[in-house]
């Protein structure tokens, strides 16, 4: 407290986190992980209608990069790393890497945001008028360095910088009302303006390192440059010591800055009709502008860009997009305990520029539209002790924006038609004081209607480098997800307290790649975790011990072609098992 009529809060964190992958070139964990931060909050309480609220934020993080494993390597690939690192395999799940470069993420970030709130109470026919006035900024920067060939050959270096910043403001008026011009029961209503711009301005460069000229002489550096199979002639050739290294001014520079503004009116209703039944109106009118400046160079002989598959281009786009988007709910509640629901809403999300493009033939992607239909019902019953709550949904998408890594930077493309469908049920049981049981499931179809166009995957053959999806499954979409979460309470001497939960969860058959390479194909795992905590009788002292993945499952999160070595891929693992102790106190 300042006073009576203004607050303060001040938080910060220091988190040191070692990481899972230990690269036996560099002798370290891969994504190790360092952040320091700090957000202050101060509010005013102005006579009897107005109040204030002012926030600030900023953050400091550094992390060893990237987790990344040479992957299902060809023979000419891993022949060849193993010449630099005997160490080198291609087991995904070993949580074990070697590259040379000492890869790296830093970045900072900060938040502003200030809230201006005025209850203007009563005005007419309204009641309990109340405006509000946000007005945000962010932004951060962004240094990164990443070993792309994920060998301890030096062959290929990224740099990747990006500096952004945004600003906002929005105003929102909102009240009551006993009826919507006089027709039916009550209405609570919600009105804004919303405007918003952005600058980003971001390098991709890629550098060719000092080895690059003996990788090229390799047989695994000629696959990569596409010549044709050499035979028994390949491994001979790599029997040969490696040449010296010999420094390169030779590279892929890949510039990009961006421009955006965004306009937006939005509203939404909460209707009472008849008796218990109520009807929820909304709608957004969104405008938006963007403007994109390209420059992707070659500097020295062009063997990054050989390598890489680059043209060198400058242009500048320009996008211009505007969109309605409703929404329209029904909402009945049969008793205090049960309530059912069925909502309509149609969903935009625009379209935009790949700014770490490599040539001129994929520069933009379109906007995507997606109309959702759901309907459920939430319950309580036998005096609160089961909660039960099932939803079923319906989400037909078109042009659906997909993002898929090539190894060198994420490329985001558009799918026809996609339609996602399912039910979540959920349910929460009491049956007594000391014991809880919390469980949900997920029954999903997630599927391309019509996607003939997609990237071809790296274990298919493809002569013009696509594939037809239409019908197959989305990437990262299980069919069955679930959990289970058992929890106890006990009781401790002097008047303290105790409780143990473990945390079941369980993710069906997925890919990880857009294209569906076989390759990134995880098929169904069960994670369990756990947390024991107790708690004095006061409640001020809290300790408590939490457990992640405590069986140690190996599973892969991400696969993707490596964007050297031809027929190899690159592997990044879910966290491994982990332990960790928390100790709160809460002065009086």
């Amino acid at each position: 407290p300042l006073g009576e009529n203004a607050a303060a809060r001040l938080a910060g964190v220091y988190w040191d986190k070692q990481g899972d992958v230990w690269n036996t070139a560099q002798q370290r964990h891969e994504n190790t992980q360092e952040q320091a931060a700090a957000r202050l909050k101060l509010g005013w309480r102005i006579g009897e209608r107005w109040t204030l609220s002012l926030a600030g934020q900023y953050s400091d993080t550094h992390v060893s990069y990237a987790p990344w494993q040479l992957f299902e390597a060809s023979e000419p690939a891993l022949r060849y790393a193993q010449g630099y690192d005997p160490a080198t395999e291609d087991d995904g799940l070993d949580a074990q890497t070697s590259f040379d470069q000492p890869g790296f993420v830093n970045r900072t970030s900060d938040l502003e945001r200030l809230l201006i709130d005025y209850e203007a109470g009563d005005i007419g026919g309204l009641r309990d008028v109340r405006f509000t006035t946000i007005v945000g900024h962010a932004g951060f920067d962004l240094t990164t360095l990443i070993d792309s060939d994920v060998s301890a050959a030096d062959i290929i270096r990224t740099d990747f910088l990006v500096d952004y910043a945004q600003d906002s403001i929005e105003f929102r008026p909102s009240g009551r009302a006993d009826s919507l011009f006089g027709l039916a029961g009550e209405v609570d209503w919600t009105l804004g303006l919303y405007a918003f711009q952005s600058r980003l301005d971001s390098d991709l460069d890629a550098h060719a390192g000092d080895n690059m000229i003996d990788f090229a002489l390799s047989e695994a550096g000629l696959q990569a440059l596409g010549v044709p199979g050499l035979g028994p002639l390949g491994p001979l050739l790599d029997t040969l010591p490696n040449l010296p290294s010999i420094p390169l001014d030779d590279a892929l520079l890949r510039g990009f800055k961006q421009d955006t503004e965004s306009y937006a009116m939005f509203g939404q209703m909460n209707w009472s009709l008849i008796g218990e039944l109520s009807a929820i109106v909304g709608a957004r009118l969104g405008l938006e502008y963007k403007r994109a400046d390209f420059d992707v160079q070659r500097v020295g002989p062009g063997i990054v860009g050989l390598v890489i598959g680059a043209e060198p281009f400058a242009t500048t786009r320009k996008r211009r997009e505007t969109d309605f988007s409703p929404k329209l709910g029904l909402q009945y509640e049969w008793t205090p305990e049960l309530m059912s629901f069925a909502t309509y809403t149609r969903g935009f999300k625009g379209g935009g520029f790949n700014a770490t493009a490599s040539d001129d033939s994929n520069l933009e992607f379109e906007p995507e539209k997606a109309t959702s239909w759901e309907a459920g019902f939430k319950s309580r019953f036998f005096d609160r002790r089961v909660t039960f709550n099932a939803t079923v949904y319906r989400t037909d998408i078109d042009n659906l924006q997909t993002v898929d890594f090539d190894g060198v930077a994420y490329q985001t493309a558009n799918a026809a038609k996609a339609r996602l469908q399912g039910v979540e049920i959920e349910t929460l049981l009491r049956p007594v004081g000391w014991f809880d049981l919390g469980a949900a499931v997920a029954f999903s179809k997630a599927e391309y209607v019509r996607y003939q166009n997609a990237p071809a995957a790296g274990d298919q053959d493809s002569e013009d480098g696509t594939q037809d999806l239409s019908g197959r499954t989305l990437a990262n979409a299980p069919r069955v997800t679930a959990t289970l979460s058992p929890q106890l309470r006990f009781p401790l001497p002097m008047n303290a307290s105790g409780q143990f939960m473990v945390n079941v969860s369980h993710r069906g058959d997925q890919y990880s790649a857009v294209d569906l390479d076989g390759h990134s194909f995880q098929s169904a795992y069960t994670l369990i975790g756990a947390v024991l905590s107790f708690t004095s009788g006061d409640g001020r002292w809290l300790f408590a011990v939490n457990g992640n993945n405590l069986t140690d499952e190996r599973t892969l999160d991400l696969v993707f072609d490596h964007s050297v070595f031809a027929d190899s891929y690159v592997a990044q693992q879910n966290p491994l098992r982990s332990v960790s102790a928390t100790l709160r106190y809460r002065f009086p």
